[in-house]
């Protein structure tokens, strides 16, 4: 979940409201509507944070991704700690 409000992060990444809803679904004008105090859904918010604070391009993203990290954690937490510290990020 988003811990600034949108349009605050989309300034601080400084994009353009096009460039900051458009890789989560959402035309310019939806996303001006929540910038203007529209309740932002709860996944909506998730998938923001996903974006722009985790870095993720949910386009190239499939189950078998999550499936994969989630195998590795529970069966080799060593190993997938070694990962996470390398990349910098975890599921």
């Amino acid at each position: 979940m988003l811990t600034l409000p949108p349009k605050e992060l989309r300034l601080k990444l400084g994009l353009t409201q096009s460039d900051f809803w458009s890789p989560v679904g959402i035309s310019q004008s939806g996303g001006s509507r929540y910038e203007s105090g529209r309740k932002l859904p709860a996944a909506t918010s998730a998938l923001l944070h996903l974006v722009h604070i985790e870095g993720l391009n949910i386009n190239q993203l499939n189950g078998d991704d999550f499936r994969v990290g989630k195998h590795l954690r529970e069966t080799n937490p060593a190993g997938y700690a070694v990962i996470v510290a390398k990349v910098g990020h975890a599921f």
